[in-house]
């Protein structure tokens, strides 16, 4: 078995850990942010799409929110900035080149940066004013799959404590909602059979960075070419590239007509048209929305990994990527 199927495998007992040992350190991160002016989020790859789902949950509140790539820190993060201001570093490791620099940059101009982190031994959480260790524990595939996870439900805590809810149940359903996407392995690994050389993933709202980290998680463990959009900006030009030797992935919001129109129209030139959707939850609104993300994103490194197998290729060591971009 490869390590990206066994980390995979224990993402419901990671989102779960996560959700409870976080608890603490996640109330003091609200409070930190309820008392600051814009939130910069930073991330790169998979941290970065992190980010874009910590300003979602931000924006969702009203606080002006600001994800942008650890690398653009200088286009993003200036001495002009104000004081009130605070960065929250999504990485990883805690030692890549691009988050050390932002964080050097938010520290130089005299902002507090939060550091969320796999590491809690890393630079990045020892020289943040405050920082969170994300609880997933080693992941020795360079794909992030259980570390990507873990930032999701670290988020997920953030948008929790900042409501005031009652967080007792949040860390059981978000275990249930991976559990549930893990028990659809079978089908997943059907339509790993239905993907060729071009893929295009469609998810729009809070799924949008749902559908960058998919065409990242393809591109980096399968060798597809994979682009991701939300499902309106796809028309804009980007369609006139769809051809039948190309499949669409839509990461189904429910019951959504606008998204279904976008596929009706897409379905005269794409050979194959997959939906990929979560168990609805109600249990913990507002924030429902937010955790069948996790069921989405299962299913995707699920289907990730299957398609490199299909062919031929070790989903543990990607040729010409490493786990610490230096």
């Amino acid at each position: 078995m490869y390590h990206m199927f066994a980390e995979i495998s224990e993402e419901p007992d990671v989102v779960y850990r996560t959700l409870v040992h976080t608890r603490t350190a996640v109330t003091k991160l609200a409070d930190i942010i309820r008392e600051s002016g814009t939130i910069f989020v930073a991330g790169s790859g998979s941290s970065f799409h992190a980010a874009l789902f910590l300003q979602s949950i931000l924006l969702s509140m009203g606080k002006v929110a600001v994800a942008f790539q650890s690398s653009q820190n200088r286009e993003f993060i200036s001495e002009y900035i104000p004081q009130d201001s605070l960065m929250v570093i999504f990485s990883n490791s805690g030692e890549s080149t691009d988050s050390l620099e932002a964080l050097k940059r938010g520290r130089n101009i005299g902002i507090r940066v939060v550091g969320v982190t796999c590491s809690g031994a890393s630079r990045l959480a020892r020289d943040s004013n405050f920082s969170i260790d994300s609880q997933s524990g080693e992941e020795k595939a360079i794909p992030a799959t259980k570390s990507y996870l873990s930032q999701l439900a670290v988020s997920v805590a953030i948008g929790a404590a900042l409501r005031r809810m009652d967080v007792e149940v949040i860390p059981a359903i978000a275990k249930r909602i991976a559990s549930e996407a893990l028990k659809d392995n079978t089908n997943v690994s059907k339509l790993a059979k239905l993907l060729g050389e071009r893929v295009v993933v469609l998810g729009s709202g809070i799924y949008y960075q749902a559908a960058l980290e998919s065409a990242l998680k393809l591109r980096e463990t399968a060798g597809i070419h994979t682009e991701g959009f939300a499902h309106r900006e796809y028309l804009h030009g980007y369609l006139q590239t769809l051809d039948h030797v190309t499949a669409i992935i839509s990461l189904v919001r429910q019951h959504n007509e606008e998204d279904e129109m976008v596929l009706s129209k897409l379905s005269s030139h794409s050979r194959s048209i997959i939906r990929v959707g979560s168990p609805i939850t109600d249990a913990a609104e507002p924030l429902s929305d937010f955790l069948r993300t996790i069921g989405l994103i299962v299913r995707i490194q699920m289907l990730s990994y299957f398609v490199a197998l299909n062919r031929g290729l070790d989903p543990d060591n990607p040729s010409r990527l490493s786990k610490v971009v230096r």
